[in-house]
């Protein structure tokens, strides 16, 4: 994405520029993705991975959303099987039909990307809302930035703040960084610098991204247009934001 930033306060974060953040887009600039199914932990032999395709497909046939949603991930990959959008989109549906909140993303992120099928940001919003309100954070971060930014659905600053939050609250970063911006802006939420510095913090000393030097940039940025008193309490705020979070997400909130 070729977004120039400049400092946080004067539009680092503006809404679009979060997407540039770390966010898996399509070249068509849909929103977020997940990336394709993680390799084995051991390394297998070209007939072991055979094996291990055709037990997955006996487990999908059957039925299981889980292996439904893995097999359309492999089709949408190409890897170990050609790659076929059009099978991984039958086994992304038959796994989101069958309420598993991945399949449900994926099959959303499909329609609305157009890959596979052609793009139709109704059933995408459907398959996103189903996902959501079963508390998958890609989801509702999705389903939310789809509301802030308007043009595709109607514009919802409102909802999509919303949505947003609860994807922050289970550890989103992406989500994280976004509902700094909309603290920072008044998107929203009402414009609160010190909650937008507290909500920054949690993704800044993230032991992931203490080499980032965007989100650490703008994290300095943001501090140092606080007074000492503000940044005291964002600091404590930022502390405090971390221990919630580390409680809500033994047990997800929908």
């Amino acid at each position: 994405m070729k977004t120039m930033c400049k400092n946080l306060i004067t539009g680092f974060l503006l809404i679009g520029c979060w997407i540039a953040f770390g966010q898996q887009s399509q070249q068509n600039g849909a929103t977020n993705t997940v990336p394709a199914a993680a390799a084995p932990a051991k390394q297998l032999t070209p007939e072991e991975i055979q094996v291990k395709i055709k037990e997955l497909r006996a487990d999908a046939e059957k039925g299981n959303p889980k292996a439904q949603n893995y097999l359309g991930d492999l089709y949408f990959s190409g890897r170990h099987v050609p790659k076929d959008l059009g099978e991984g989109i039958k086994w992304y549906q038959k796994s989101a039909e069958k309420g598993d909140a991945f399949g449900q993303f994926n099959l959303a992120v499909a329609f609305e990307n157009g890959e596979g099928v052609t793009t139709n940001i109704t059933t995408a919003l459907k398959w996103y809302a189903k996902s959501a309100r079963q508390g998958f954070p890609l989801a509702q971060y999705n389903l939310g930035l789809l509301y802030i930014k308007g043009g595709k659905v109607r514009k919802n600053s409102s909802k999509g703040a919303e949505l947003i939050q609860k994807a922050a609250w289970q550890n989103d970063r992406l989500a994280q960084v976004a509902i700094a911006s909309l603290y920072l802006h008044g998107t929203g939420l009402k414009t609160n610098a010190v909650e937008a510095c507290a909500w920054l913090g949690v993704v800044a000393k993230n032991e992931g991204f203490k080499n980032d030097q965007r989100v650490q940039y703008n994290y300095n940025e943001i501090q140092r247009s606080l007074n000492p008193e503000q940044q005291a309490e964002a600091n404590r705020k930022t502390e405090a934001l971390i221990a919630d979070i580390a409680k809500r997400i033994q047990k997800p909130v929908k």
